[in-house]
């Protein structure tokens, strides 16, 4: 965890500066914490390019508000499709939205995560 509280906050810039070279996946739980946004000359800014920046080999995120009930349920979903032996974090991701899919229907729900990075 790299906030230490509810009003705590890190910036990409921070992120950036550190070593995460032996970090498998990083995951942002929080609505919009993954977002990336374009800037003019097309830099690209945001939470996931900072980490991919700083070593991280994949991120997984929300880019739209989501419950917490829904995020919840994708993220234990998630970590135990790895923690049961998923090497491929791909395949982790598709049984944790299908999972999401299949409790919460709506689109809004469950199309609100997405993968960046290395799948192996």
């Amino acid at each position: 965890m790299l906030a230490g509280g509810p009003d705590a906050t890190v910036s990409a810039w921070q992120v950036a500066e550190l070593d995460l070279s032996s970090v498998r996946v990083v995951t942002l739980s929080a609505c919009d914490s993954a977002r990336v946004s374009t800037e003019p000359g097309d830099n690209v800014d945001g939470l996931p390019i900072a980490f991919l920046s700083a070593g991280a080999r994949a991120v997984v995120g929300t880019f739209s508000p989501v419950a917490t009930a829904v995020s919840r349920l994708f993220f234990e979903r998630f970590y135990t499709e790895i923690a049961g032996g998923s090497t491929d974090l791909r395949d982790a991701f598709r049984a944790a939205q299908a999972a999401t899919r299949a409790a919460h229907p709506d689109p809004a729900d469950w199309a609100a995560f997405y993968f960046l990075g290395d799948w192996r």
